[in-house]
C-alpha cells in the first residue's frame, strides 16, 4: 500500500478528533522508520553498484562479455534507484575503456556518441572532466580506426590542457606523454619517419616526470616506438637492437606482469617482420613459433602471426600453406575491425600478393579490389577495373599500396595476354595512385616527410613512365609521351619547388610585411638551432645537450607549422598559390622554355630502366635504356678518371655515356639544335655533359686533349641544366626586382696561409685555406668590365655579403668552398674563419638575378633521389636566386680565374648564360692553355650553369641612345640639304 494510500484510509475510518490525531502519531512513526529504512537500502544499492563495477573491472581485459554484463546490471540498478547520474560517468568510462582493449570499434563509436548528448547534461563542476575524457576517448577511437586527420584534431585541442599540469599530477604527465607518443605513432602511419623519431625522442623528457611523481619508468615503452619507426625507415640494424633489448626486459617482468605477454607477442611479430624484409623466411619462422607460445584464446595478435606466418611460407614458394595462414588472419581481422579498415585492407593486400606470385594475375586483382572497398567508406565495387573517387578516404597510405599494386597487376596481365584493355586499366590506377601520393604529400609539414614519401614511392613514377610508353607504342598516340613526361616531372625536385611557390605566394596575397617578418624569423630561429645540432653531432658529441636541443627544435618546428596553418587559414589567397596545380608539362616547356634551336633533355632513373625525354618545339622523343646500373657505374669511374687524369678509362666512358644518354635522342631532333637543357636525374647531376664525346677516338701513341681532336660535345652545343621543367618555367617567369641597388658585387676574400705548390686549388677541405693569388684579379677584372661594387681581402666579409647581396643584381663569389659530409654544413668562405653554410642561406631571400660561385664543389653534395644534389647551389636557389654558375669538383684557382673573365665577356656582349659560358671555355682552350696536360678536362669543365640561361638584361644607356639618334637624324638632314641643291 502507498503512503497516499494511508493517508486517504486514516481519513476514511477518522470519527473524530482524538483518533485523527492517535492515527496521525501513527503515520508519522511509520514515515521515520520508512525513512531509516530507505537509507540502509539506499546505502546497499550504491555498494552493490560498485561491486558489479568492480567485477567489470577485473573482467575488462579477459572476459568483456562478462564486463558488459556487470555495468548493465549496475546500470539498471542505478536507473531504478534514480542514481544514474550520479555514476552515469563511472559506467560510460568502463564501456569505452572495455570497446577500446577489444577493439570493438562500432561498441566504441556508438557509447561515445551516446556519452556526448548524455554526459553534457550533468552538472557544471563534472563538466572539464567529461570534456578531457571524451577528447581522449574519441582521439582513440580516430586512432584505431585509421582516421589520422580526426585523430590529430584531438590531440591538438588536447595538448594546450594536458600541458598546464604536467609538472604536478602523474596522470596529466602520462596524458600529456601519450599525446605525444599517438601523434609520433600517426606521422609513423603517414610513412613520416624522421618526424616519428623526433616526437619519441621528445616524449623522453617526462620520462624523469613520471618516474619522479609515480615511481613507473616508461623507457621500455618509449624504445618500441623508436624501434618501430627505425624498422620502418628501414634502420634494421637499430631496430632489431631495440626490440631484442625490450624483450628481455618484458621476459624477466611478465611473470608478475602478465599483460606484458602483448608486447612481447608484438615484438616477435615486429622482428619476425624485419627478418621478411630481409628475404630470411626461416629466421622469421622462428621468432614467429616463439610467438604462438605465447597467444591465448582470442588473442588479437594471433591474426599479425598468421599473417607473418604466410608471408613467410609465401618467400619459401610454398603458397597452399601461405595461403591457408593468411585467409585465417583474414577471417580473424574481420571479426574483430569489420570489412572497413585498414587492417582488413592490409590482410586482403597480402593474399593478392600470394596470388601474383603464383601468376593468378586475376586472382589477385580481386583480393586488391577488396582491400580498396575496405578503405573507402560507402565503396562497395568489387569489379578488378573499379576505381573509388576516393571522396573519404580512412588510410591514404594504405590506399596507395593497394591501387600501385592493381596497377602492376595489370601490366602483368597485360605482358601475358597482350590485350590493350589491360595496359590502359593499368594507366587509370596509376594515375589514380599519383594523384593519391599528391594529396598525402600535402598533408605533410616537413620538408624531410616529403622527400621520403618521393623515395619511398619511386617505383610508381617509373611504372607511369612505361606503362604510358607502351601505350604510345601501341597507339602512336603522343598524349601517352605528354602523360609519361608528367610521370617524370612530378617525381623532380618538389621541395625546391614548394620553396620557390611559398615564396612567391607571401608576396601575392597580401600578407602584412609584420606578420612576414614573424615567419622569417621563426624559420631563422629553426635554422640557428639545425646548425647547432649538426655541429655537436660533427663534433664531440654531448647526448644530453643534443637531446635538450632537438626537443627545442622540435617544439619551434610545431611552433612554425601552427603558424603556417594560421597563415594559409587567415589567407586564402596565400594557401591557393601555394598549393595550386603548377607542373609544367610539353606545352608549357615549348611555350615558356624552348626557342627554335634549343631541345630540352629530362632524364628519369628508375630502378629497371633510364627514361630520357627530347623534346623541341615541334619533335618529342622518348627512350628507355634497360643498363642503369652500369650507366651509374661508368658515371663513377667518368668522375674518377677526370680526379685521376686516366686518359683511357676518361676516353671509354665519355663515349659510352654519350651513346646511351644523347646519341639516339639528338639524331631524332635533328641538325637545327644548338643548345641543350638538360634536367639530369640520379649520378648524372655529378657530370658536366660538356665532356662527353660524340665520336670514337681512335688509340694512338701521343693522346691529346686539344679540342680540334677530342669529340667533346662543347665542340657541337652550349649546354645549361634545370632542377626540373617546372622550377625552371619558375626561375624565367621570376619578376625583377626594383631593390637593386648595384648590378654587380664582387668577393674576393684574403686568405693568411701562403703556399709553395704550383698548383692551387679552392677547396677548404682540412681548413687549408690558402691564399688564392688569382682571386682578387678576377673580381677586379670583372669589375672593369661591367661596373658595380667589389669588395677584395678584409673587406670581403660575410657581413658585406649579406647587407649587399639582398641589394644587387649579379653576385659573384671568388674564394674557397667545400661540400661537407653534412649537407648542411658545406660552406663558402668569406676570410679564415668566416664562413656561410648552406643552412645559413635557406632563410634568406635574395633578389639577384645570378649568382656565379667561383669556388670549388659548389655544385657538389648528397643525392636525393627525386630531389637532386644537396648542394650550396641548390641552397641559392632556395634564396630565390633563379640562375647559378657552379663547380661540380675542386677547381685550379688559375684556370678558373681566367675561364670566369672571359665569362663575364661574353655575358656583356650578349650571349645566353649557356652560350657565354661554352664560350669562356672554348677561349680558354684555345688562348690560356700553356701546358698540354691543362686542356684535360678537369680545368675547364667543373663549372656547369644551371638554372635560367638567358641573356643578362643590361640597363639602357638613355644618353648614348640619344646622342645615336642626334646624329643619325643629322646625317639625314645634311643628306637631304645636299640632294635638294
Amino acid at each position: 500500500m502507498q503512503y497516499n494510500q494511508i493517508i486517504r484510509f486514516l481519513r476514511e475510518v477518522s470519527t473524530s478528533r482524538f483518533c485523527t490525531l492517535v492515527w496521525c502519531l501513527f503515520f508519522v512513526c511509520v514515515w521515520q522508520k520508512k525513512l531509516h529504512g530507505e537509507q540502509v537500502i539506499g546505502d546497499d544499492i550504491e555498494q552493490t553498484i560498485l561491486d558489479h563495477l568492480q567485477e567489470a573491472d577485473k573482467n575488462l581485459s579477459v572476459r568483456p562479455d562478462d564486463a558488459y554484463r556487470h555495468i548493465n546490471i549496475a546500470t539498471q540498478i542505478a536507473t531504478e534507484s534514480h542514481l544514474l547520474d550520479k555514476y552515469i560517468f563511472d559506467f560510460t568510462q568502463y564501456k569505452v575503456r572495455c570497446a577500446k582493449r577489444h577493439y570493438q570499434t562500432d561498441s566504441m563509436y556508438y557509447f561515445l556518441k551516446d556519452a556526448d548528448t548524455e554526459l553534457r547534461k550533468l552538472p557544471d563542476s563534472l563538466q572539464g572532466e567529461i570534456e578531457l575524457f571524451l577528447l581522449k576517448k574519441w582521439r582513440d577511437y580516430y586512432y584505431i580506426t585509421g582516421n589520422w586527420g580526426k585523430a590529430l584534431q584531438k590531440i591538438e585541442a588536447l595538448h594546450p590542457i594536458l600541458e598546464k599540469d604536467i609538472e604536478s599530477y602523474p596522470d596529466v604527465c602520462k596524458s600529456f606523454m601519450v599525446n605525444v607518443v599517438y601523434r609520433g605513432n600517426i606521422e609513423m602511419r603517414k610513412n613520416n619517419y624522421d618526424l616519428a623519431i623526433k616526437y619519441f625522442r621528445y616524449a623522453f623528457k617526462y620520462v624523469e616526470t613520471m618516474k619522479k611523481l609515480k615511481g613507473v619508468d616508461y623507457t621500455d615503452r618509449l624504445n618500441l616506438h623508436l624501434a618501430s619507426a627505425y624498422k620502418n625507415k628501414g634502420e634494421y640494424t637499430k631496430s632489431i637492437v631495440h626490440y631484442l633489448k625490450s624483450n628481455e626486459s618484458y621476459q624477466k617482468r611478465i611473470i608478475k606482469k602478465p599483460k606484458l605477454k602483448n608486447s612481447l607477442l608484438n615484438n616477435y611479430n615486429n622482428i619476425a617482420a624485419l627478418y621478411l624484409e630481409m628475404n630470411q623466411p626461416d629466421s622469421a619462422l622462428l621468432y614467429l613459433n616463439q610467438s604462438i607460445e605465447h597467444h591465448i584464446k582470442d588473442d588479437p595478435f594471433y591474426a599479425t602471426t598468421w599473417l607473418n606466418i604466410g608471408k613467410a611460407f609465401t618467400q619459401k614458394g610454398d603458397y597452399t600453406q601461405a595461403a591457408d595462414y593468411m585467409n585465417q588472419a583474414l577471417n580473424l581481422t574481420q571479426n574483430r575491425y569489420g570489412n572497413k579498415h585498414y587492417k582488413t585492407a592490409q590482410v586482403y593486400l597480402e593474399i593478392g600478393k600470394v596470388y601474383q606470385e603464383k601468376q593468378d594475375f586475376e586472382t589477385a586483382l580481386k583480393h586488391y579490389q577488396k582491400s580498396v572497398v575496405s578503405l573507402v567508406a560507402g565503396y562497395e565495387d568489387t569489379s578488378i577495373y573499379g576505381l573509388p573517387t576516393m571522396l573519404d578516404v580512412n588510410n591514404k597510405k594504405e590506399l596507395l599500396l593497394a591501387l600501385q599494386a592493381k596497377a602492376n597487376a595489370f601490366h602483368a596481365l597485360w605482358l601475358q595476354d597482350e590485350n590493350i584493355e589491360n595496359l590502359k586499366h593499368a594507366d587509370a590506377h596509376i594515375q589514380l595512385a599519383a594523384n593519391v601520393m599528391d594529396d598525402i604529400r600535402r598533408e605533410y609539414s616537413s620538408e624531410e616527410a616529403r622527400q621520403f614519401l618521393i623515395e619511398q614511392n619511386y617505383p610508381i613514377f617509373e611504372k607511369g613512365i612505361e606503362i604510358n610508353r607502351q601505350l604510345y607504342l601501341q597507339t602512336n598516340d603522343e598524349n601517352h609521351l605528354a602523360e609519361a613526361f608528367r610521370m617524370a616531372e612530378k617525381s623532380k625536385s618538389l621541395s625546391l619547388l614548394d620553396a620557390l611557390k611559398n615564396t612567391d605566394a607571401q608576396q601575392f596575397a597580401n600578407i602584412p610585411k609584420d606578420t612576414l617578418e614573424q615567419e622569417r624569423q621563426l624559420r631563422t630561429q629553426i635554422t640557428h638551432l639545425k646548425g647547432k645540432i649538426s655541429k655537436i653531432k660533427k663534433g664531440t658529441k654531448n647526448e644530453n645537450k643534443l637531446r635538450e636541443l632537438q626537443n627545442e627544435l622540435f617544439e619551434q618546428q610545431q611552433h612554425y607549422d601552427t603558424f603556417v596553418a594560421q597563415l594559409e587559414a587567415k589567407y586564402p589567397d596565400y594557401h591557393n598559390l601555394k598549393y595550386g596545380q603548377s607542373i609544367a608539362g610539353i606545352d608549357e616547356i615549348r611555350r615558356d622554355i624552348l626557342s627554335h634551336d634549343v631541345v630540352f633533355v629530362e632524364y628519369f632513373m628508375g630502378d629497371e630502366q633510364l627514361y630520357a625525354f627530347f623534346i623541341t618545339k615541334n619533335k618529342i622523343h622518348l627512350s628507355a635504356t634497360p643498363n642503369t646500373k652500369q650507366i651509374q657505374a661508368n658515371i663513377s669511374e667518368l668522375r674518377q678518371a677526370i680526379n685521376e687524369a686516366n686518359d683511357v678509362s676518361y676516353v671509354q666512358t665519355a663515349r659510352f655515356l654519350y651513346q646511351n644518354l644523347l646519341e639516339e635522342g639528338l639524331e631524332k631532333m635533328g641538325e637545327s639544335v644548338e643548345r641543350i637543357i638538360v634536367v639530369p636525374d640520379g649520378g648524372l647531376a655529378y657530370i658536366p655533359f660538356d665532356i662527353l664525346l660524340e665520336n670514337k677516338i681512335e688509340s694512338n701513341d701521343e693522346f691529346t686533349y686539344r679540342r680540334d681532336i677530342m669529340p667533346y660535345l662543347i665542340n657541337s652545343y652550349a649546354i645549361s641544366y634545370a632542377y626540373s621543367a617546372t622550377v625552371l618555367q619558375q626561375n624565367l617567369n621570376k619578376q625583377k626586382s626594383n631593390r637593386n641597388e648595384h648590378d654587380f658585387v664582387g668577393f674576393a676574400p684574403d686568405f693568411s696561409r701562403s703556399s709553395e705548390v704550383t698548383t692551387v686549388t679552392r677547396s677548404c677541405h682540412d681548413n687549408s685555406l690558402i691564399s688564392l693569388p688569382n682571386s682578387k684579379y678576377e673580381v677586379e677584372e670583372i669589375h672593369q668590365l661591367i661596373g658595380g661594387k667589389i669588395f677584395t681581402e678584409t673587406a670581403a666579409t660575410k657581413a658585406n655579403f649579406v647587407d649587399l647581396g639582398t641589394k644587387s643584381r649579379l653576385i659573384h663569389l671568388s674564394t674557397h668552398a667545400c661540400a661537407d659530409e653534412d649537407d648542411q654544413l658545406s660552406r663558402i668562405y668569406f676570410n679564415d674563419s668566416e664562413y656561410l653554410t648552406a643552412l645559413e642561406l635557406y632563410p634568406l631571400r635574395l633578389d639577384a638575378d645570378m649568382v656565379v660561385l667561383s669556388a670549388c664543389e659548389t655544385g657538389i653534395g648528397t643525392l636525393r633521389r627525386g630531389e637532386g644534389v644537396m648542394s650550396l647551389a641548390r641552397a641559392f636557389a632556395y634564396t630565390g636566386v633563379p640562375a647559378t654558375t657552379m663547380s661540380l669538383w675542386s677547381v685550379d684557382d688559375n684556370a678558373t680565374s681566367k675561364i670566369m673573365v672571359h665569362y663575364y665577356k661574353h655575358l656583356k656582349s650578349g650571349k645566353t648564360k649557356d652560350q657565354a659560358l661554352r664560350a669562356a671555355k672554348l677561349d680558354f682552350l684555345d688562348e690560356d692553355v700553356v701546358n698540354p696536360r691543362h686542356q684535360a678536362p678537369y680545368y675547364w669543365a667543373a663549372f656547369v650553369h644551371i638554372g635560367n640561361a638567358e641573356a643578362l638584361e643590361h640597363k639602357t644607356n638613355w644618353w648614348l641612345w640619344l646622342s645615336a639618334l642626334a646624329l643619325i637624324i643629322g646625317g639625314i638632314s645634311i643628306r637631304q640639304y645636299y640632294q635638294r641643291r
